[in-house]
C-alpha cells in the first residue's frame, strides 16, 4: 500500500511521541521534529513509497541524533508483560470456544490493542479482553483462510509487534494442534517501532512452537521488503505453502508485491480509514485478507 494523505499526520505524531520519551528538553524535541520535517521521503517521494519506508528514515534520523539503537526497549517489554498477564485466560477461551481456530485468530489479531504506539498507560485486562470478545471478523475470509491451513504443511509467519506476539504464540498453538504444520516466526533484525525482535520472540515462548527466523533486513524497516530479505528467508518463501502476514506495515510492504497473489493471507486490524475504506469494514474491526 503506498502512503495514503491520512499517513503523514500519523506517522508525525507517532515520531513526536518517540521524541517526548527520549528527550526532556523543548529545544531537542523542535530540532528533531524540524529534521523529520525535512526528510526527503517526507517532502518529496511520500506518496511514491510506503509509510514502513517513510518510518525507516525517520527511525534512522532519531538513532543518528542520539545513538539509541532501541529507544522503546523497555516499553516492548511491558508490552508483552501484559500480554503474558491475558495469556491464560485468552488460552483458556479458545480451548473451551466452540470454534478454537476462528477464537484464536481474533485473539492474534486483537492482540494489536496492545500497543504503546497507540498509549497503554492506561492498560486495563478487563477492557481488553472486552475488545476482544466485542471484534467483529468476516466469516467468508475465516473460511478461506481455513481451507488454505488445511492444504497446507509449511507456514511463513511474519510477526509484527511486541505483545501481540503473545497471541500468535496461541494461535501458533493452535494451528500446530488441528493442522499438524511446520511454523516459522519471522521477526525483525533490527528493532523498530514496537516491532518485534529475536529476543522478543524468544521471551515469550515462539521458539518453542516453530522456528524463529530473523527476516534479514539490516535496516529499521517495519515491513518486508522482499529484495532486501536474507537469501535464506526468500528461499523459505519459495518452498513454504502459506505465508501470514501480521500487522499493518507488513501489509503496506507485503501488498505491494503482486507476485505473492494467492500464497499470502494478511491479519490485521482495521485502525485507520485508508484501512477501513480500502477493505470496506468498520473502523477498529478485524481484517483478514486472502490475498
Amino acid at each position: 500500500m503506498k502512503t495514503w494523505p491520512d499517513c503523514i499526520p500519523c506517522i508525525l505524531k507517532m515520531s513526536l511521541n518517540v521524541a517526548y520519551d527520549i528527550f526532556k528538553e523543548r529545544q531537542d524535541i523542535t530540532n528533531l521534529f524540524d529534521n523529520i520535517l525535512a526528510i526527503e521521503s517526507i517532502q518529496k517521494n511520500r506518496y511514491e513509497t510506503t509509510p514502513p519506508e517513510i518510518i525507516r528514515d525517520i527511525w534512522k534520523l532519531l538513532i543518528d541524533r542520539t545513538g539509541i539503537t532501541d529507544p522503546l526497549y523497555e516499553k516492548k517489554r511491558l508490552q508483552n508483560s501484559l500480554a503474558l498477564n491475558v495469556y491464560p485466560y485468552a488460552k483458556e477461551s479458545v480451548i473451551k470456544s466452540y470454534d478454537p481456530f476462528k477464537e484464536a485468530l481474533k485473539w492474534s489479531i486483537g492482540g494489536n490493542f496492545i500497543d504503546i504506539m497507540a498509549g497503554i498507560n492506561n492498560f486495563k485486562k478487563d477492557d481488553f479482553i472486552r475488545k476482544i470478545n466485542k471484534m467483529n471478523i468476516d466469516e467468508d475470509a475465516v473460511y478461506e483462510l481455513r481451507n488454505r491451513f488445511k492444504k497446507s504443511k509449511k507456514v511463513l509467519y511474519f510477526c509484527d509487534n511486541c505483545g501481540e506476539i503473545v497471541f500468535d504464540r496461541l494461535f501458533g498453538e493452535i494451528l500446530k494442534d488441528i493442522f499438524k504444520l511446520d511454523i516459522f516466526f519471522v521477526v525483525r533484525s533490527v528493532a523498530v517501532l514496537n516491532d518485534a525482535t529475536k529476543e522478543d520472540a524468544f521471551s515469550v515462548g515462539l521458539n518453542k512452537i516453530g522456528t524463529v527466523l530473523e527476516n534479514g533486513i539490516i535496516e529499521p524497516l517495519p515491513g518486508f521488503i522482499l529484495e532486501k530479505a536474507s537469501s535464506e528467508l526468500i528461499k523459505l518463501m519459495d518452498n513454504v505453502d502459506l505465508i501470514i502476514s501480521k500487522g499493518g506495515g507488513n501489509f503496506d510492504t507485503l501488498s505491494e508485491k503482486k507476485s505473492l497473489k494467492g500464497k499470502v493471507s494478511f491479519l490485521l486490524q482495521a485502525k485507520c480509514r485508508p484501512y477501513v475504506l480500502m477493505h470496506g469494514i468498520d473502523k477498529g474491526n478485524l481484517i483478514v485478507y486472502n490475498f
